[in-house]
């Protein structure tokens, strides 16, 4: 496993500075090759009231994050499209439909991504897990991934365990269900996984290239720490990840494969990176 082999991230909004200039310059000085960019956590005070973005602010954040700038892995637009209240699932999907429009204005195939989100507001509910869960995200995926084939642009989803897409299998069923070729998957290994499963997870990623591995837009990475039901999750090689190997084989699954950092302050991220070229093989 070599640094080399993969484009090491960070998100944008783990580091405390709101002005897109500052922000790109502080990443790239703490030597990250990519961010997932949130726009609406990194610069609230830049975005409209409806969250949306608009050709002003495009044209202010593409001086600084692109394909010929600091690269995007992910342009983040994490938001709940199952709400139980139909008015705001509706201006939820409306606004990930904005971010397809734009997404193609920060380089080649910059994805847009979410996780599914919950039947409630908010919180932990088994509801998610039922049928008509999944089948109130497959509707949301199938209007998300129409536009973005209009659009020209790529939808991504990023499972959860606490969501209707809460494992491998259950994207390998979404894209079953979804028959898009927009639709893509941000894969975060270390989410997926609690005590049940923590000892399988070479086994899990395995299963997840060999059956969508060609529509992984990105990886997330972290550590973690699973006490019982607890889950903490924490910097690289405090937790029970075997990091080394997760992105042994991604790097040679993909090479150039955009891994991010996320789930973890930031002077965590720092020591993670740390962690990895000190421990370059």
């Amino acid at each position: 496993m070599t640094l080399e082999n993969i484009q090491l991230g960070i998100r944008g909004h783990d580091v405390p500075l709101n002005d897109p200039s500052a922000l790109a310059a502080k990443i790239k000085e703490l030597g990250f090759q990519c961010v997932q960019l949130a726009i609406t956590k990194s610069f609230p005070n830049l975005v409209k009231a409806n969250g949306q973005l608009d050709d002003r602010l495009v044209d202010q954040l593409t001086q600084y994050f692109g394909d010929d700038h600091l690269p995007l892995s992910v342009l983040g637009c994490y938001t709940n499209i199952i709400h139980p209240d139909q008015q705001t699932r509706n201006q939820n999907i409306t606004r990930i439909k904005n971010y397809l429009d734009y997404a193609g204005r920060f380089g080649r195939a910059v994805p847009v991504a979410t996780e599914t989100g919950s039947v409630i507001p908010s919180g932990y509910t088994t509801k998610n897990f039922t049928p008509e869960a999944f089948k109130q995200a497959v509707a949301a995926i199938s209007d998300l991934c129409a536009h973005a084939e209009r659009a020209g642009a790529i939808f991504a989803i990023e499972p959860g365990r606490n969501h209707p897409v809460y494992s491998v299998e259950k994207v390998v069923e979404l894209l079953d269900e979804v028959q898009s070729p927009n639709l893509g998957v941000v894969l975060d290994l270390p989410g997926l996984l609690y005590q049940g499963n923590v000892d399988q997870q070479a086994a899990i990623l395995d299963y997840a290239l060999d059956h969508f591995g060609n529509r992984i837009v990105a990886f997330h990475l972290k550590d973690l720490v699973i006490n019982g039901p607890q889950i903490t999750f924490t910097r690289l090689g405090k937790g029970q990840l075997d990091y080394r190997a997760y992105l042994k084989t991604v790097a040679a699954f993909r090479p150039g494969a955009k891994v991010t950092f996320e789930g973890m302050p930031l002077e965590d991220e720092i020591a993670s990176q740390q962690i990895l070229a000190s421990t370059e093989e």
